[in-house]
């Protein structure tokens, strides 16, 4: 029969084992989840500019009735929807009818 000290080092050893085995990566770290004003202040942006952002899309998790976004999740969104921005061949020519101002020295 297995004493209670017996019982508490068995339940540390499977403990660590677990911790240490294949089932880690399927436990992963908790997500923080941000509410509307938490992203806004993250982003840099207005409550408004969040409200947008997930109405075209981006990852949201409700609470009850709540809103909460991950973060990382809406970052990796963001940097899917970004266009590059390329500068046309010809940016530097004027275009007709148009009179480039310069400051005077």
């Amino acid at each position: 029969m297995m004493t209670d000290d017996d019982l508490r080092r068995l339940a540390h050893y499977v403990v660590e084992g677990l911790r240490h085995s294949a089932v880690a990566p399927l436990c992963p770290e908790p997500i923080a989840l941000l509410d509307r004003s938490g992203l806004a202040r993250a982003l840099s942006v207005g409550t408004a500019k969040v409200d947008r952002l997930r109405r075209e899309g981006m990852p949201v998790v409700y609470v009850d009735a709540e809103p909460r976004f991950d973060l990382r999740a809406c970052l990796a969104w963001l940097e899917e929807r970004r266009t590059p921005r390329v500068r046309p061949a010809d940016a530097d020519q004027p275009m007709p009818g148009v009179v480039r101002l310069r400051r005077a020295r």
